[in-house]
């Protein structure tokens, strides 16, 4: 019988395949805080695509971003659903498309809901 198998010694690629199969975002972010290793792979899906519904909510995105900077590059589609909030000292209407897209450099999706 063989030895046993680290799991990250396994490629990453096969790590974010089994990564993909979580679902819940708890479980991802345990995931990402059990070590270095995993933690870009798990936080590629955890911020992938995001939803915002509260400003607070923006805030703390704001605060995890700036904490780690890499996760701006993880962020694929953004989901605000509501209007005129802050993010940092930006403030987010419907007018300033560009300066999200700015924010998170890897940005394919935003949608930003007015609350009219």
């Amino acid at each position: 019988m063989h030895g046993a198998v680290n799991l990250v010694s396994l490629p990453n690629e096969l790590l974010g395949q089994i990564l993909d199969v979580v679902q819940n975002k708890a479980s991802l972010a345990a995931v990402a805080r059990t070590c270095h290793a995993l933690r870009d792979i798990a936080e590629a899906r955890l911020y992938s695509h995001l939803t915002i519904e509260k400003r607070e909510a923006l805030a703390y995105l704001g605060n995890a971003t700036s904490a780690r900077p890499k996760r701006d590059g993880f962020v694929r589609r953004l989901d605000l659903l509501f209007g005129g909030t802050v993010y940092g000292d930006i403030l987010v209407d419907m007018t300033t498309a560009d300066t999200v897209a700015a924010l998170f450099p890897r940005l394919k999706s935003l949608t930003i809901e007015s609350p009219f």
